[in-house]
């Protein structure tokens, strides 16, 4: 192998090694969060499913192909993985190109919608909360289906407190 092999092979490697080290996951701190957890406070399994085209509710559709095993959320279990992003949350708030709005929604499904037809799917919907940087800040990051006390501020549907059912 001639030299001039050697040190392009050298340097090919040193790039992909360089490049693969620039990739290492930044730490979450008080004001950088890769991710949004859900607890499910209820006595069954529930669904989530999210929108980032607020205030379109036509992001609920998105999910008509089936819904990740990934979002479920058993009674009393907590989910880290639905809403993971590698960079931070913080800055996605602050991109009209991975947020179109200051908002997300996030939609919580009846436990009964993973065994539903794509079309019936937004119909197992039973709770709706539209959240922003602020409302994420104010919970720790923490979202909870029911809506917990802290969470009385967001906007949600229904409203904190009703007894009124999503439909």
């Amino acid at each position: 192998m001639k030299l001039n092999s050697k040190i392009c092979i050298i340097l090919i490697m040193a790039i992909t090694i360089m490049s693969l080290l620039s990739c290492v996951l930044q730490p979450e701190d008080e004001n950088h969060h890769h991710s949004i957890r859900l607890k499910n406070n209820s006595s069954k399994t529930i669904y989530v499913a999210e929108g980032i085209w607020y205030p379109d509710t036509m992001s609920i559709f998105g999910i008509a192909h089936g819904i990740p095993e990934s979002h479920e959320i058993s009674s009393g279990g907590v989910n880290e993985d639905v809403f993971w992003m590698f960079d931070f949350w913080e800055d996605a708030f602050g991109d009209v190109n991975a947020i179109k709005s200051d908002t997300i929604i996030v939609f919580i499904l009846d436990g009964k919608a993973r065994t539903l037809p794509a079309k019936e799917i937004p119909q197992t919907i039973i709770q709706r909360y539209d959240i922003g940087l602020k409302d994420l800040q104010r919970t720790n990051w923490l979202l909870t289906y029911p809506p917990s006390e802290n969470m009385k501020d967001i906007k949600m549907w229904p409203p904190y407190g009703s007894s009124i059912k999503y439909q």
